[in-house]
């Protein structure tokens, strides 16, 4: 049935795992990935964990050198461009409108931080877990001395806009920016001078790599690269083979290197002067690069583009995947199975839940807009110039169907195998009484787009589109009369919950209810000017919506309040999919699918962390993981560790007692849901949330 069907018997586990955590925000990406977003910079921990950050507040962490990717909760939506770890647990990240973020547990989870600034901060580097420098527009230099709990402006006396900072020391650092400048420091930055000639032609200067023997590089636009070994008394011009800007660089010692930068420019050097062009044959700027060794490294950039290499940059594997047509609508079958639909006939699957989308097409490339789905032999598709799809054979077989009309139409919805309806632009609405074998044309009197439709059975049903017009029927669509709900908003979405209560909401934020049939209405305050492109009710007072911007909100109040939940995403997202086992998933533009995971409540025995946690750390990854999991955990005693994988009911599954601090679990025993990871020693013990995807 359609998709609102689903959603009223889904559990209350969906919102119980925001109560647990409210910054997790529980959408991931599925396709494509590792994400969809631009990458703007990499960074490797010292236990060789890489971390990249994103636009949208996009972070994202590899545990096998880049080949697989998971996603990181960021608690904002801003867009990121730099990372810097000072230890395993301990990191920042910084970007638009004086962002910053922190992580205390190795990347999984982060915080914002009060910068006190509102310019965007290009650079950041930790000197170590209490001193942290960032760089950014405006001339902008932030310092904090204490973890990041209170920020500093320092004061360069330079008016420039700086891209890239790095330290040698606690007190001896740089920083890049525009106009080709070189700010350096010798005191923690209470004091800047310039350092000077370096570039002509007012050559931007993206990012510098600094050794703690004052050995650097900096490279930037036209292929400008330039080196000191005297901590900046004298910097050498070296030669670049590309006239591309470069906007990334990276060394593993005084003699291997590594640049990116536009239209797949990549270069390298082996003794630290001569430089190679080893460039990708693509067209995507590539703005990150970092190598774990001389062999092994990573390069990404737009659109979420990730290469690898064994190699030292030779040869380049493609490591990041997926189709990035625009994606309309989603519907589930099962909790396993489901289907996505889009531009140029593209028709994905999935047969797991998600974690792999395999893609299908039809000859005749056109648009796809909505997908309904009965059973696992009957599902209907409708879209461009009257165009009808039915899926048969467990979603094998494509069989046409004829519509008898060549309006483009955008929604679908069967209350059986037999009687099913389709809305679409000109107020056309179309039903069939024998599973699509025909249809007929209901005559609206309306001329407007329709958006949306949907029946509760074989005589009521609803249709909502633009200028505000919603229209029902109890007659299976023989008429229809119009509902009046006070907007002129174009209206995207509808949904029925119980006997009386109606969903309406569209452009604009708008949103409105009804208790009692349509007969009068209150607003939904969704605390946003965005486009909502689906709303779903699970419960009377449980929701949560997509749309415009890649956003979405839930309520667990009836829609009196809402709390933002970060998409990660500034895509469109077309549609929403909640299926009764509390898992939703959201399409849009680009081929944006993410699918929302929330965490059940746990049994407060086992929630808790006891008393004082300073001596004992712990981080798992990856976070979602699938075949194998991986604890890095440091403690100050030497009793052995106990780790326990609870369930989301607070079952315990398994405990087993370690004398290492670096343990790694196979997943495979345990099936696709919530875990709880439990690390204990003496009478401490950290809980971490765990999602199996398999």
């Amino acid at each position: 049935m359609k998709t609102f069907l689903h959603t009223f018997i889904v559990c209350f586990a969906f919102l119980a795992y925001q109560s647990l955590n409210a910054q997790n925000k529980g959408w991931v990406w599925q396709n494509p990935q590792p994400q969809g977003n631009t990458i703007t910079f990499l960074a490797i921990k010292p236990n060789g964990l890489a971390i990249a950050c994103a636009e949208a507040g996009g972070i994202i962490a590899s545990a096998d050198q880049g080949n697989v990717w998971t996603g990181r909760l960021t608690a904002t939506s801003q867009d990121l461009f730099a990372v810097s770890f000072s230890s395993n647990n301990n990191g920042w990240a910084v970007g638009t409108n004086g962002t910053i973020v922190k992580t205390s547990d190795g990347g999984i989870r982060w915080e914002v931080q009060k910068s006190n600034v509102t310019a965007g901060l290009q650079s950041v580097y930790a000197v170590n877990d209490s001193i942290v420098y960032c760089v950014g527009r405006q001339a902008t230099i932030l310092k904090t001395t204490n973890g990041g709990s209170s920020w500093g402006r320092l004061i360069s006396g330079f008016s420039v806009f700086l891209n890239g900072t790095a330290f040698s020391t606690e007190k001896n650092g740089w920083a890049v920016g525009n106009g080709g400048i070189v700010m350096a420091t010798t005191n923690g930055g209470d004091t800047w001078f310039t350092q000077f000639p370096l570039v002509e032609d007012n050559i931007n200067l993206r990012a510098i790599h600094v050794f703690s023997n004052g050995q650097a590089w900096v490279i930037g636009d036209k292929g400008t690269i330039r080196v000191t070994t005297n901590g900046g008394a004298n910097w050498a011009i070296q030669q670049s083979p590309v006239q591309t800007d470069l906007y990334a660089v990276h060394f593993t010692d005084n003699l291997h290197g590594w640049a990116c930068g536009e239209k797949g420019t990549i270069l390298a050097t082996i003794n630290g002067a001569d430089w190679q062009d080893i460039s990708l044959p693509i067209e995507e700027n590539l703005s990150a690069i970092r190598f774990f060794n001389n062999n092994n490294g990573i390069v990404a950039g737009k659109n979420g583009e990730v290469y690898v290499t064994n190699d030292g940059g030779k040869n380049w594997i493609k490591s990041s995947k997926g189709e990035r047509l625009h994606l309309f609508d989603v519907a589930f079958v099962s909790d396993k199975k489901g289907y996505a639909v889009g531009d140029s006939g593209i028709i994905m699957t999935t047969t797991n839940a998600g974690d792999q989308w395999q893609l299908r097409t039809i000859p005749e490339k056109i648009t796809l807009r909505g997908i309904d789905i009965v059973d696992n032999n009957a599902a209907w598709i409708v879209g461009e110039f009257g165009n009808i799809l039915k899926l048969e054979e467990n979603g094998e077989k494509i069989v046409p169907q004829l519509s008898q009309v060549t309006a483009n139409l955008f929604d679908v919805d069967f209350v059986d195998n037999s009687y099913g309806w389709a809305c679409g632009e000109n107020g056309i609405v179309i039903t069939t009484t024998n599973g699509g074998s025909q249809w007929k044309v209901q005559p609206t009197e309306f001329s407007t787009r329709f958006h949306a439709i949907y029946f509760a059975n074989r005589n009521l049903g609803w249709c909502v589109g633009d200028k505000g017009v919603v229209i029902s029927t109890s007659d299976g669509g023989e008429t229809w009369q119009q509902i009046d709900v006070g907007t002129q908003n174009n209206l995207r979405t509808f949904q029925k919950i119980g006997t009386e209560t109606i969903i309406v909401a569209g452009d604009n934020g708008f949103a409105r209810k009804s208790n009692d049939g349509g007969k009068t209405w209150n607003s939904l305050q969704l605390n946003t000017s965005q486009s909502i492109m689906a709303i779903r009710f699970y419960s009377e007072t449980n929701a949560i919506f997509v749309g415009e911007g890649g956003s979405s909100a839930l309520t667990n109040d009836g829609g009196a309040t809402w709390r933002t939940q970060f998409t990660g995403t500034r895509n469109i997202l077309q549609s929403l999919f909640v299926y009764d086992d509390s898992t939703a998933w959201a399409v849009g533009q680009f081929g944006t699918i993410l699918k929302y995971v929330p965490i059940n409540q746990i049994q407060t025995s086992i929630a808790d962390n006891q008393e004082d946690n300073a001596v004992l750390s712990a981080q798992i990854f990856p976070n979602p993981a699938s075949d194998e999991l991986y604890l890095n955990i440091q403690s100050s005693e030497k009793e052995p560790i106990i780790v326990k994988v609870f369930s989301s009911t607070g079952s315990e599954v398994r405990a087993t007692s370690y004398n290492q601090m670096n343990i790694r679990l196979d997943m495979m025993q345990y099936p696709t849901g919530i875990y709880f990871v439990v690390v204990e020693q003496d009478n401490k013990r950290i809980t971490l949330p765990l999602s199996v995807i398999h």
